[in-house]
């Protein structure tokens, strides 16, 4: 089941999370809740990984950052179609 709109909030999401330090009530709205959409529970999924592996602060590094970005694309990429 694709669901278009939470795919948007969550792209818009890792926009957020790129752009500076992570707010713990967003991170938890986000990041913490599943969700029915395959596609978008498997990025959930590869991002607290990420956020596991990296420790505090994340995202620590530029690479984190491009991450996030690609992943908040492929979801608006998604999105479109």
């Amino acid at each position: 089941m694709i669901d278009h709109s939470k795919r948007q909030t969550f792209a818009a999401f890792f926009e957020r999370l790129a752009s500076g330090p992570p707010d713990r009530e967003d991170w938890g709205e986000h990041a913490i809740n599943h969700y029915l959409d395959e596609q978008l529970e498997a990025i959930r999924r590869r991002c607290v990984r990420l956020s596991i592996q990296a420790g505090e602060p994340f995202p620590r590094t530029q690479e984190h950052r491009l991450q996030l970005r690609a992943w908040a694309e492929e979801l608006r990429r998604d999105n479109s179609e």
